[in-house]
C-alpha cells in the first residue's frame, strides 16, 4: 500500500535497480551508496528506511556514515526506520554445527536432509574458519560471520544499549524499538533481549527557536 507520491528508492547494486524498475515503473529509483547520499536533498523526506538488516552488512564505521546519512536526509519531525541483528540473540550463537541434519522417522526426509548437508557442510566450514580469525567483539557490538549466509559474509551484531547511545549520539529520538517474530515492543527500561533482531524507529527531533527583543 502506497503512504506517500514521493518516493526514493537507492541501491548500489544495477541489478537491483534494473529488477526494481521493472517492479516499479515511473519511481524515482538511483544508483547510490547508504554510506554517502549527497544527491539526495536534506531535510526532505518524511521517512527514511534501510530495510532487511542491511545495514548489519557495511564496517560500524560506515554504520555510523549511514545513520549520519540517513538524519540528513530526513526532515525534522520525519522518522527513521531500519533492523539490525542482536547480540544477546540466538543468530549470534549459530555455529557451523547447526547444519546437522534433524532426524526424521521418515526415511526420504532424512536421506534428503544428509544430501543436503553433505553438499553445504563443505563450503560451509571453509568460509566460518576463514573467517574466524577476523571476527571482532568489542563493549557494545561484535563483528562474525553470518550463518544465515552460511558463513560468507561478516555482519555487525549489536546491543540494545549501544545502538540507543549510537542513534542518540547523532541526535535521533527513539521512538519505539520492536523484536522480530513476535513483534513485540522492547521499553526503553530493557537491556537485553532474545530476540533474533531488533526493529528501530526514531525520530529527527523539531528544534523550536524562541526570540525575543532585548
Amino acid at each position: 500500500t502506497r503512504i506517500s507520491a514521493d518516493y526514493t528508492g537507492i541501491d548500489y547494486s544495477p541489478r537491483m535497480l534494473d529488477e526494481a524498475r521493472q517492479r516499479f515503473p515511473g519511481l524515482d529509483l538511483r544508483l547510490m551508496d547508504a554510506r554517502d547520499m549527497a544527491g539526495l536533498e536534506s531535510d526532505h523526506y518524511a521517512l527514511a528506511a534501510f530495510c532487511w538488516n542491511g545495514i548489519d552488512c557495511v564496517s560500524y564505521e560506515d554504520r555510523q556514515r549511514v545513520l549520519e546519512q540517513m538524519y540528513r536526509v530526513t526532515r525534522p519531525g520525519g522518522l527513521v526506520l531500519f533492523s539490525s541483528h542482536n547480540r544477546d540473540g540466538p543468530a549470534f550463537r549459530e555455529s557451523i554445527w547447526q547444519l546437522r541434519p534433524r532426524f526424521s522417522r521418515n526415511p526420504l526426509r532424512l536421506g534428503w536432509r544428509l544430501v543436503r548437508m553433505l553438499r553445504l557442510f563443505p563450503p560451509a566450514a571453509y568460509h566460518c574458519l576463514r573467517h574466524l580469525r577476523c571476527r571482532r567483539d568489542y563493549e557494545g557490538y561484535s563483528v562474525k560471520a553470518a550463518a544465515a549466509h552460511f558463513f560468507r559474509i561478516m555482519i555487525v551484531y549489536t546491543t540494545l544499549p549501544e545502538q540507543r547511545r549510537q542513534l542518540a549520539s547523532f541526535g535521533f529520538q527513539i521512538d519505539a524499538v520492536f523484536g522480530s517474530g513476535d513483534g513485540k515492543r522492547i521499553y526503553a527500561e530493557t537491556r537485553t533481549s532474545d530476540a533474533w533482531w531488533f526493529y528501530f524507529i526514531a525520530r529527527k527531533p523539531v528544534h523550536h527557536f524562541i526570540l525575543a527583543d532585548k
